[in-house]
C-alpha cells in the first residue's frame, strides 16, 4: 500500500512504490491515509509505504504498529498514516502491518531514487518470506 499524493512531488513516493510493486506482480494499491483502514481490511499482512519529514532524505525506516504508538511520526498529511492505522485497529479488522517510512527533507540529490530500489527489495523480501 503506497500512501501519498501523486500531484505533490515530495509526497508521491508511496504512490510510485505502489505502481512499481503492481508491475512486479504484487497486489498493490495507492491511497490517502484516511483510506487505509478500509483498504487493508481482510488482508493478513500489509506493507505500508509513506514518506516522513526528516533531515536525511532517502533514509529508510522499518516500523511496526507498536513503533508508531511509541513515538510521534510526522508526515506531510493532516491525518497521517499513524492516526489512520490506529483508527483502523479501533474500528476494523486490520492485518499485521510493516510500515516502510522514507525520509524527505530539503535536499534530495537522487537519494529518493536510490531509496525506491531498496524499498522494492524490502517488499520482495517481506512478501516472499510470508
Amino acid at each position: 500500500m503506497g500512501v501519498g499524493n501523486p500531484h505533490i512531488p515530495e509526497d508521491s513516493f508511496g504512490v510510485k512504490v505502489a505502481e512499481m510493486a503492481k508491475k512486479a506482480g504484487f497486489d498493490a494499491l495507492a491511497a490517502f491515509p484516511l483510506d487505509l483502514p478500509e483498504m487493508l481490511e481482510g488482508y493478513d499482512f500489509a506493507i505500508v509505504v509513506d514518506v516522513l519529514l526528516g533531515k536525511k532524505t532517502g533514509e529508510i525506516h522499518l516500523l511496526s504498529v507498536e513503533d508508531l504508538k511509541a513515538r510521534k511520526v510526522f508526515t506531510s498529511h493532516s491525518i497521517g498514516v499513524m492516526e489512520a492505522i490506529m483508527l483502523g485497529f479501533e474500528y476494523a479488522e486490520m492485518p499485521e502491518i510493516l510500515i516502510v517510512a522514507v525520509e524527505v527533507g530539503e535536499k534530495d540529490d537522487g537519494a529518493l531514487e536510490k531509496a525506491l530500489s531498496v524499498v522494492m527489495d524490502v517488499i520482495a523480501y517481506e512478501m516472499c518470506r510470508r
